[in-house]
């Protein structure tokens, strides 16, 4: 499993840095990324709406 960090800048330029472990796989559908962390059947869902870049890191 990996982890990965989450960069997120939104519209109005606030950026936030998200980490979370055991990473198995994350989909987008419908302006929402679902991070699946299979190990302890946990989704994260992050709203991706008003967001204007997201760059994921694999650490």
């Amino acid at each position: 499993m990996k982890t990965k960090m989450y960069r997120i800048k939104r519209t109005d330029h606030i950026e936030t840095l998200i980490e979370i472990d055991n990473v198995e796989h994350e989909t987008y559908k419908n302006g929402f990324l679902f991070i699946y962390q299979a190990e302890n059947n946990l989704v994260s869902v992050i709203n991706l709406n008003n967001m204007i870049a997201l760059k994921i890191e694999e650490r």
